[in-house]
C-alpha cells in the first residue's frame, strides 16, 4: 500500500496537497495503493495514481512561505567529561 489517509467521519481533512511523489511498490503489492476515507485534496507528480480524492492538477501547491518557530531554534553544543577511578 503506497497510502492511506482517514478523515474524519462528517468533518473531513481537506486542502491536500502532496507534490513530486513517487512511491515503489511490491511486486506482489495490493492493486489498489492508495485508501482515501474522508479527504480531500490536489495532486502533482504523483505516482502511482492516488484516490479519486486527490486528482491530479497541473499548478503547484500552495506551501505556505512562513516559517515555523522551531526553524528558527539554534543548538548549542555542551561537552562533558568524565574522568573514571
Amino acid at each position: 500500500m503506497a497510502a492511506r489517509l482517514e478523515g474524519i467521519d462528517g468533518d473531513p481533512f481537506t486542502g491536500i496537497c502532496i507534490s513530486n511523489v513517487t512511491i515503489e511498490m511490491a511486486p506482489k503489492a495490493k492493486k489498489v495503493p492508495w485508501t482515501c476515507t474522508d479527504v480531500s485534496g490536489v495532486t502533482i507528480g504523483v505516482s502511482p495514481k492516488p484516490c479519486d480524492a486527490l486528482p491530479e492538477q497541473a499548478a503547484s501547491c500552495p506551501f505556505p512561505s512562513d516559517s515555523l518557530p522551531i526553524e528558527n531554534v539554534e543548538q548549542k553544543l555542551c561537552s562533558f567529561r568524565a574522568s573514571y577511578k
